[in-house]
């Protein structure tokens, strides 16, 4: 399932993913387990890094693994957790291209 999903959204959106986790690898977000391990494969800081997610617990994650943080809010109206607001809000995938240039 993990391959056949990221290949399909690297696909539609013209993404290319050099590390996916999954809740078979490391604990279920908000823990930080999961970015860390990310981090930690890609040899980046967790401070260098940019959670991008679309449900408040993404954005906790990223707060508690130490990352920025984005909320895709996909259209709708953003809504996450007032101890834990996003660094930033996009609302379509597109918008990260300019995020990541900063």
């Amino acid at each position: 399932f993990r391959t056949r999903f990221t290949s399909s959204t690297g696909t539609r959106y013209s993404l290319a993913f050099a590390s996916v986790v999954t809740r078979e690898d490391a604990p279920a977000k908000p823990r930080p387990e999961p970015l860390w391990l990310i981090c930690r494969s890609l040899g980046v800081e967790p401070a260098g890094a940019l959670m991008v997610g679309d449900f408040r617990l993404d954005v906790l994650a990223g707060r508690n693994a130490g990352t920025r943080t984005a909320l895709l809010t996909n259209g709708r109206a953003a809504t996450f957790l007032p101890e834990a607001p996003p660094d930033h809000i996009v609302a379509r995938l597109g918008e990260l291209r300019a995020l990541l240039a900063e």
